[in-house]
């Protein structure tokens, strides 16, 4: 009951803890509960025993004990606590020590059943406590088994470095937009009537967004959701090449695309988030009038002719629906043509667009080494091998600081490491959103 309770308070807050993580938290919170409980009873028993007129208890024994300086006064009181609790901890983990015995048959009767039970219910703590660890960020080891087994692939067929690269960028971009989740998976894994609900939450107001779809009733446009494709494009992609046959509309979720054309050099258009393009293949247009590129990784869904025809056929509103698209296609071609027109007039646009987008580039950084560059891995495993020794000798040197041994070495080691600080800042890429830095 309590921890259902507790589970709708952390959803009301909309609070988001890691499943792993919060299953950890309770069974070491149920490990302290049971341990405070066992302690607890156990100085009732020795409180018991004196009441009971028995000639021994434990409380007594443990602090009248000359090979311990114990006061069960001390702290407030605080002393006989911990020693209870001490005693559930070794007597339900079956280690014993012997320090804390029971002294009487009341005493014993307890004792048995908290070693008994105990020793089944703390290993079992434990073993769920192992299990869950060994889950935790489950998701990020699949992802990354996944990437290993890719880039096996890619070694044996001796593929390209520059390939090895961007499969690299675009995994980490991957991971960086959607945290390894696959979207198609997620959507299988739903039924029916929740996948498409699921699918317009993520869609709609991209579809909302078009002017030619503000027409669609609401059932149609979940019908459309259901039809888009995901598509990621990487940098300098062509996503569309003029001249060549069109059979899908994009729209784009996140990115920057630029739109161009062989009779002018340079772009005549800057798409992004929330544009679409390629609308004109949904009425029948055979060919591309131009070239899109991505910029930067680009997110896209697509909308095929077949599938945009299959949905609105019966549609209340499908030929006005046709009427808006070609509406709109007629208005890009004609804001295309008035910038195809001013750049062939005044080349200056060109100048200044390219001008601008290259403003808005992050500056150019020294970094020069990758992350898994050969270079890299064997400065790291040196720097491993010199934690290692850093884990060893410095407890050894606390416990032992009477030992004159010279700190040399340690001085080097200090200042390689701060050396790494100034080459990791300066000279080591790092991948973020499908981009070194």
């Amino acid at each position: 009951m309590y921890k259902e309770t507790i589970d709708e308070i952390l959803n009301e807050l909309k609070i988001d803890i890691d499943l792993v993580l919060y299953r950890v938290f309770k069974l070491n919170f149920f490990m302290v509960v049971v341990s405070h409980w066992v302690g607890c009873l156990w100085f009732m028993m020795g409180s018991l025993s004196k009441r009971l007129g028995y000639s021994e208890n434990w409380l007594d024994a443990d602090e009248s004990n000359l090979s311990l300086s114990i006061s069960h006064s001390d702290y407030g009181g605080f002393s006989v606590y911990l020693r209870s609790v001490y005693f559930a901890v070794v007597g339900m983990s079956t280690v014993g020590y012997g320090d804390i015995v029971p002294t009487n048959i009341l005493e014993t009767f307890y004792a048995t059943i908290v070693i008994l039970f105990g020793g089944l219910l703390l290993p079992a703590i434990v073993g769920g406590l192992a299990a869950y660890m060994s889950s935790f960020h489950r998701t990020e080891k699949l992802f990354r088994k996944r990437i290993a087994r890719v880039r096996q692939y890619l070694l044996k067929i001796d593929a390209k470095e520059s390939v090895l690269d961007k499969c690299r960028r675009y995994f980490d971009y991957h991971w960086y937009c959607q945290g390894g989740v696959i979207e198609q998976e997620v959507s299988d894994e739903l039924p029916t009537s929740l996948s498409v609900e699921v699918a317009f939450q993520i869609n709609g107001a991209k579809l909302n967004s078009i002017p030619f779809l503000k027409c669609c009733d609401d059932a149609t446009k979940l019908l459309l959701v259901t039809v888009l494709q995901p598509r990621v494009f990487i940098p300098s992609e062509c996503v569309v090449k003029e001249g060549e046959r069109g059979s899908v509309m994009y729209i784009i979720q996140r990115g920057t695309l630029e739109v161009s054309c062989s009779q002018v050099k340079g772009p005549i258009r800057i798409l992004s988030s929330g544009d679409f393009f390629g609308e004109s293949c949904l009425l029948g247009s055979k060919t591309n009038r131009a070239t899109v590129t991505a910029v930067e990784y680009c997110d896209c869904f697509t909308l095929n002719k077949d599938d945009f025809n299959e949905v609105i056929d019966g549609s209340p509103a499908a030929q006005t629906m046709k009427v808006n698209l070609a509406n709109s296609i007629m208005e890009s071609q004609a804001s295309n043509k008035r910038a195809f027109q001013n750049i062939s007039r005044y080349p200056k646009c060109t100048e200044l667009m390219l001008g601008s987008k290259s403003e808005e580039e992050p500056p150019s950084t020294h970094h020069t080494l990758l992350p898994d560059s050969p270079l890299n891995l064997i400065w790291n495993v040196s720097l491993l091998a010199i934690c290692i020794y850093n884990a060893w000798i410095i407890p050894f040197r606390l416990a032992f600081a009477h030992a004159r041994e010279s700190v040399f070495l340690d001085w080097i080691f200090d200042a390689l490491f701060f050396l790494d600080m100034i080459l990791n800042y300066r000279y080591v890429a790092y991948f973020h959103d499908g981009e070194s830095y």
